[in-house]
């Protein structure tokens, strides 16, 4: 029976990936940058202090000191601009051109 893997040059068996992917929590990730409704949720109660120390309080306000001014007025232009969108409820298609632009945007 031949083995299952994610990629044909990779020899170890899915089921030994995904045992992985769950003991290093390697799944969240990928769980939230798929569900995008779920990100928060896992971030700050699972990533956050794995990658930035502790964090009592499993927010973002604890990180905010680790931003420089200019990256949280990129940010909070960035949060009015997709809150307006939430607003139009409706969705936005973009180019590769007009996409790269938008991201250069925010890019600090």
């Amino acid at each position: 029976m031949a083995t299952l893997s994610l990629s044909s040059d990779n020899e170890i068996p899915l089921s030994q990936q995904m045992r992985e992917s769950w003991e290093k929590q390697t799944w969240m990730i990928s769980y939230a940058a798929r569900n995008s409704w779920a990100f928060d949720f896992i971030f700050w109660r699972h990533l956050d202090e794995r990658y930035f120390g502790p964090n009592e309080d499993r927010d973002y306000h604890a990180s905010l000191d680790l931003f420089t001014q200019r990256e949280l007025e990129v940010m909070e232009t960035f949060v009015e601009m997709k809150m307006e969108q939430q607003k139009e409820s409706t969705l936005m298609t973009l180019d590769h051109d007009s996409a790269a632009a938008q991201l250069a945007k925010f890019m600090v």
